[in-house]
């Protein structure tokens, strides 16, 4: 049977026993950080995506302005029209001769 070496903990002038790097404690550390980096990754996506549908939200604002603000001009336009030239010829019913 073949028994391996004890695994020696390499300590240096920085660190201390308490903070001394061994597998599972940097197993540990890297998922807190992956965990912090994918909490991250989701704030990130969250507020992506309220300005995404502020934005569309604006957007969709603006635009039935410009359509309403259109409207009310052609209609002001045709009044005009109609009090400088009369409601224009009209056509009696049927097909003309």
């Amino acid at each position: 049977m073949h028994v391996l070496p004890p695994r020696v903990l390499s300590l240096s002038a920085a660190s201390t026993p308490a903070t001394a790097t061994t597998p599972s404690n940097q197993s540990r550390r890297n998922s807190s950080q992956a965990e912090s980096a994918h909490d991250a990754h989701h704030f990130v996506a969250q507020q992506q995506q309220k300005t995404d549908k502020s934005l569309n939200m604006s957007i969709k604002k603006m635009w039935k302005d410009i359509k309403q603000h259109a409207a009310e001009h052609h209609r002001s336009v045709n009044a005009a029209y109609q009090a400088s030239y009369g409601a224009g010829m009209r056509y009696p019913a049927g097909p003309m001769n």
